[in-house]
Parts: C-alpha cells; structure tokens; sequence
C-alpha cells in the first residue's frame, strides 16, 4: 500500500510477493519525493531468509540515499520480520509488542552431500542473522546465539528496547 505520508505495511509474511510489492512501492515513492522519510510498520510472523534479505538490503540503499527508514513492530515481528526491523534508521516497537528471534529453519532433502551443504548455508545464514542483530543491539553475536540456539526466543518490548533491539517503545 502506497500513501503519500510514505508509510508502507508488511501485514504478511516475508516471500517474494510481499517483498517484490513493497520493494517496488517504496521505491516509486522514493523517487517521487527524495529525501522524504519512509516508514514501515511491520506485524509479520517471518518467512523466506532470501526474500527478507532483498527487501533488508533494499531499505538500507533507500537510507543511503537520504531517506530516513523508520520500522515499527506492530504485535509480532517473527524471524525475518525480526531482522527486517533491525534494518530501520529508528526502530520502534508497541508497548505489548514482541520481536521473535530464532535460528533459521529449513526443509532438506537429498543425498548426505546435499543435506550437508545445505548445513553450511544454513550456518552462515544463522552468524549472519546473529551479526545483524550484534551490530545493533547491546549483545555480541556469541549472546544472541546462547538466547536462541534450539528455541524461539520472545523478546518483549522493554527488553527489546533495555538490550537494544529497538530506539523506542510507542
């Protein structure tokens, strides 16, 4: 949904449609008003790592380009929706909000060999995730993985905001 006050909704999961739609929105309003602030409000359980990524880098380029990205959580931001928040120039979560951080899942099938380098990517894209949220917040990346190794770890709003996660709570 594209407004004119630059604020844009990820109400879905992560995958290619919703990623491609706002990709594609946000990109027609940064060129239509340069400069101007962009906001987007995230209530999303997560979804494609790969999806989240594109839509994560693309935010940070709207940022350099002098836009302001705010991301605010609305009930839950799980997984990816985690890291995509993280990916604001100001972070806000509400008051009765949660960020869910784990590690990422996947469905493998095939031979040892393939289950064994789809391991690899799995670790990789797991210190990646753990070095976004590091660079972020007031852990290390070795804390983040102790919180969320084999569980799902649900981050209330004064702990998000106490740890870093988030500027503000509102």
């Amino acid at each position: 949904q594209e407004h004119n006050s630059g604020t844009f909704r990820l109400y879905s999961s992560v995958d290619m449609v919703s990623v491609e739609r706002l990709r594609l929105t946000t990109a027609r309003y940064a060129q239509a008003y340069p400069g101007d602030p962009i906001t987007l409000v995230i209530s999303s359980p997560g979804g494609s790592v790969f999806d989240g990524w594109v839509l994560f880098d693309h935010l940070r380029a709207l940022s350099a380009q002098g836009h302001k990205i705010t991301t605010v959580v609305r009930g839950m931001a799980g997984s990816m929706a985690a890291i995509l928040t993280q990916a604001g120039d100001t972070r806000i979560i509400g008051p009765e909000s949660y960020l869910v951080i784990h590690e990422p899942s996947s469905v493998a099938w095939g031979k040892t060999s393939d289950l064994i380098d789809e391991l690899d990517v799995m670790k990789r894209l797991t210190r990646q995730a753990e070095d976004v949220f590091a660079r972020r917040s007031k852990l290390s990346a070795k804390e983040i993985k102790a919180k969320t190794l084999k569980k799902d770890w649900y981050v209330g709003s004064r702990e998000c905001k106490a740890l870093g996660f988030v500027d503000s709570i509102g």
